[in-house]
């Protein structure tokens, strides 16, 4: 995920945010999403991260990190929304 200000080329000095995402399976079942610590120093307007796993049944409904969470199904999906926090978090999803 990518935001600056739209307007300047200040992000060529590190007024930026720049945030990799990963999601792997992990033996037994469980979803690992991994959120990178934020590259860069500009303050994105979003405030959390919708979690969305298509394809995918928890055994559990519980999702862990820094604090827990309860998955909600939406539909095929499988939901949860997560403080964006610019140091990063790793959610297990089960």
């Amino acid at each position: 995920m990518y935001s600056d200000d739209g307007h300047s080329f200040s992000h060529k000095h590190g007024d930026l945010a720049r945030i990799k995402f990963t999601c792997m399976r992990e033996p037994g079942g469980s979803m690992r999403v991994t959120i990178a610590p934020q590259q860069g120093k500009f303050k994105p307007w979003w405030q959390s991260y919708k979690i969305e796993v298509y394809g995918w049944k928890p055994s559990q409904h519980t999702a862990t990190a820094a604090r827990n969470y309860t998955l909600k199904a939406a539909g095929t999906a499988w939901t949860l929304t997560v403080p964006a926090e610019p140091a990063g978090e790793t959610v297990q999803l089960r």
